[in-house]
């Protein structure tokens, strides 16, 4: 690249970053309230289960996502994840040797944006929730929900329907999975 050139390059690319320097975005940092949450497991447990623990094994400080200009922190999803699989049928257990155990792996909302037909965009929120299941002694296997939605304007409330639909998806595939195994 020419001396000449490369000077332009340098010089416009300083520009462009004083003038996007007053441009500083504000984000909200945002505790996610359990009780804004709702939960409504349409599945039920066949046969019973004891759940023996749900903990939450996120990395730590790992935030849980945004939308719009608040970032989320979900402190208590451990609490949140049992009180909502007791509610679909498990019992509550000490230490039973076959019961089942859920670590939360991952739980967040994300959003895509996208420019649709016209110009328009479309802004989708995508909440996960990723669960590592045992029961028993038996070898841990993976549960992942990821019900995308649309996000038409960016509200809390709209993140608190997200962390509800990516819950509700996880504990319904969990308790297919164990009601397959009631059926035999």
């Amino acid at each position: 690249m020419n001396r000449a050139l490369h000077i332009a390059l340098r010089g416009g690319m300083a520009t462009l970053l004083l003038a996007t320097a007053g441009c500083a975005i504000t984000m909200n940092h945002v505790d996610v309230d359990a009780s804004r949450l709702d939960i409504a497991s349409k599945k039920r447990l066949e046969c019973p289960h004891a759940l023996v623990e749900v903990i939450d094994a996120r990395p730590e400080g790992e935030a849980s996502g945004g939308v719009g200009l608040n970032l989320y922190r979900f402190e208590d999803a451990d609490a949140v994840v049992r009180r909502s699989l007791l509610e679909a049928g498990f019992t509550e257990a000490g230490t039973d040797a076959d019961g089942v155990r859920v670590r939360i792996m991952r739980l967040y909302v994300a959003q895509h944006q996208a420019m649709v037909y016209g110009g328009m965009q479309q802004v989708t929120n995508i909440p996960v929730a990723v669960y590592e299941v045992r029961v028993g002694r038996s070898e841990p296997f993976l549960i992942r929900s990821q019900p995308a939605n649309i996000n038409w304007n960016s509200t809390e409330t709209e993140a608190y329907a997200g962390y509800s639909l990516a819950i509700e998806g996880a504990n319904h595939q969990l308790i297919e999975r164990l009601n397959t195994v009631c059926r035999r």
